[in-house]
């Protein structure tokens, strides 16, 4: 089961990232991994990025929604959910401590 937060980057300073047609390119200092992420991951990595002290899923699903120009967000839920077990897979992102 996936937590729903705040979810927040791992270590902010450690990431460098570019994008390129609205996919992300994130190199890790800290891990020395690049990661290449599609629209939908990279949407939600810049969401949190923008939100160092972590974020709620509930507000996250909107800025997520904004950034996609997606008008249903509750269809992003699950998907939104499937990728931030993804980027916590990869040490990009975490749950704040409550």
């Amino acid at each position: 089961m996936i937590q729903t937060g705040p979810w927040r980057v791992v270590d902010p300073r450690a990431l460098s990232h570019r994008a390129w047609d609205g996919e992300l390119v994130v190199y890790n200092d800290v891990t020395g991994h690049t990661h290449h992420l599609a629209p939908l991951g990279g949407a939600v990595l810049r969401a949190l990025l923008q939100h160092p002290d972590g974020v709620e899923m509930s507000a996250l699903i909107p800025l997520v929604a904004e950034a996609l120009e997606i008008s249903d967000m509750q269809s992003l839920v699950p998907d939104v959910q499937r990728t931030l077990s993804e980027l916590a897979d990869l040490d990009l992102v975490g749950c704040a401590p409550a």
